[in-house]
């Protein structure tokens, strides 16, 4: 059953990732509308929202954040804006979804922590492995000794991200509305290596059974 007063989700970084998954989340919630979107480039900006029937387009984020039109807000920036924009919005007592990392340099992960804490707000970091059922279950037989004690654990992850690093051509047919901006490839903006961005993964299923 649809709320009432369905919570008004916003985005700032509407680009290749929100379009794929989080922006088709939000609409098929029965509690959620999709109503504004942000990024920097316009004409992007305005394909999001002729695809996703979204009205409110802003390329500041400060003014996404003062529209009234929010509730919330879903942040898909690159790495290094993760920080300013997350702290914005829980200064305008917003609850935040952030895709990962939750911020490139720890101590102000700690500081948006804490401030969501003071300010009674949710801030929470899009990890898939902590809501997965199979970890869950993994999670369970740990605990329970079912396995005896853990000693080591070893991941391997196998997949091919040159195309998002900006390494080789994407395909044609690469799922989205947008393409990606390739931030992934500069240092500058993704926070150093891969192991910041995708590395999140099996570091986040460790992780979820040590929780």
């Amino acid at each position: 059953m649809a709320s009432h007063n369905p919570l008004r989700i916003g985005v700032i970084g509407a680009g290749w990732f929100a379009s794929r998954r989080h922006c088709p989340d939000i609409i098929a919630h029965d509690d959620a509308v999709l109503t504004a979107f942000c990024r920097r480039s316009r004409p992007e900006l305005e394909r999001m929202g002729s695809a996703f029937g979204v009205n409110a387009l802003f390329t500041d984020y400060r003014d996404l954040l003062t529209s009234g039109q929010v509730d919330g807000v879903v942040i898909c920036s690159p790495h290094n804006l993760h920080y300013e924009h997350t702290r914005a919005a829980l200064e305008a007592g917003l609850p935040v979804l952030l895709e990962k990392p939750l911020t490139v340099d720890p101590a102000q992960g700690l500081e948006l922590v804490q401030l969501a804490a003071a300010k009674n707000l949710v801030v929470l970091v899009a990890q898939n492995p902590p809501y997965w059922p199979h970890c869950h279950r993994l999670q369970e037989v740990i605990a329970s000794d079912g396995i005896g004690t853990v000693e080591t654990v070893s991941i391997t992850w196998v997949g091919n991200a040159l195309g998002v690093l900006g390494r080789e051509p994407l395909p044609d047919d690469l799922p989205g509305v947008v393409p990606p901006t390739l931030f992934r490839g500069d240092r500058n903006t993704a926070g150093d290596g891969f192991l910041t961005d995708g590395g999140s993964h099996p570091s986040g299923t460790v992780d979820s059974h040590a929780a």
